[in-house]
């Protein structure tokens, strides 16, 4: 029982740290990098992923790069081989490694901060009279040595 308790507490815990991990670390990158060179970015590293294949196709494929206001056609060569969308697959990938580095140190520490508190509170409650039943000397009574007399003790409202 305590087990499965214990496990579903951290369910609950890893999902929601990892949750507000990528929501925070797609946050940091968006806050960082616009999302023209965001975009670019990601059609760079989307066409060096499968040039291999585009390569032996005998249609190129065509996409389109926006830079500002004007919209290039640019095939998968062309992407690869221009300075502009290096510079945003570089920037993407910089990007992703710091909004990640962010990310996982915000996770790192806001489960450090809810497992202590989760521990301060199970402490409290554990030394609490009523919700942990643990009773310090001075308030423990002694039962009487007569076994009729232990029910009226322990359950006064019989």
């Amino acid at each position: 029982m305590r087990l499965k308790m214990f496990l579903q507490i951290n369910n609950l815990i890893s999902y929601y740290v990892i949750m507000g991990t990528v929501l925070f670390g797609i946050a940091v990158l968006l806050m960082r990098i616009s999302i023209q060179n965001l975009t670019n970015g990601i059609i760079y590293w989307f066409v060096r992923m499968i040039s291999p294949f585009t390569e032996k196709m005998v249609s190129q494929p065509v996409y389109t790069i926006r830079y500002y206001e004007h919209k290039l056609q640019y095939s998968a060569r062309q992407i690869l081989n221009d300075d502009y969308t290096v510079y945003c697959g570089q920037l993407l990938k910089q990007e992703l490694i710091i909004a990640g580095c962010a990310a996982l140190l915000v996770a790192f520490v806001a489960t450090f901060a809810v497992y202590w508190y989760i521990g301060r509170t199970g402490r409290q409650q554990s030394e609490d009279e009523i919700i942990g039943a643990a009773l310090s000397v001075s308030h423990q009574k002694t039962l009487p040595d007569d076994e009729k007399n232990v029910g009226s003790i322990r359950y006064p409202h019989r």
